[in-house]
């Protein structure tokens, strides 16, 4: 068989139950996202430099101008979302079958949340929510 959008030569794998797949395939090749790994650790850090307007353990990483440009109201894939208890995040969401990410911080306050799901069917907005409530 041919390689299609989000499968290599494979049936899509059918779900036990809502979003757990038993042998999932977690190498999609889609544009822009297909074949990046990452871990929990990095996306932390990797949020902490953001916070830090660029600068990560005394290294300019990014320029803070860069920075504020991402977070500008125009930031490509970045979104705000207001929390149901009050305050504002920035956010990237994402996921396939079987699995799901979610990344949110809030530059003033310097709290942030980084979850990874081997699951799509898990709320992880609503897990981001009570972890920011409990940070107040």
């Amino acid at each position: 068989g041919g390689v299609e959008l989000g499968l290599l030569n494979r049936e899509q794998p059918a779900a036990d139950f809502e979003g757990l797949y038993a042998d999932c395939i977690y190498d999609h090749p889609n544009f822009a996202d297909g074949f990046l790994r990452t871990s929990v650790a990095d996306l932390a850090n990797f949020q902490l430099m953001l916070i830090a307007k660029g600068t990560f353990n005394g290294t300019q990483i990014l320029k803070q101008k860069t920075v504020e440009q991402m977070f500008s109201g125009s930031g490509i894939t970045w979104g705000e979302r207001e929390l149901p208890g009050g305050g504002k995040v920035w956010r990237h969401s994402g996921g396939d079958p079987g699995v799901g990410a979610l990344f949110e911080f809030q530059p003033d306050t310097g709290n942030g949340v980084v979850l990874l799901a081997h699951t799509h069917g898990a709320s992880l907005d609503e897990t981001s929510a009570y972890l920011f409530l409990d940070q107040s």
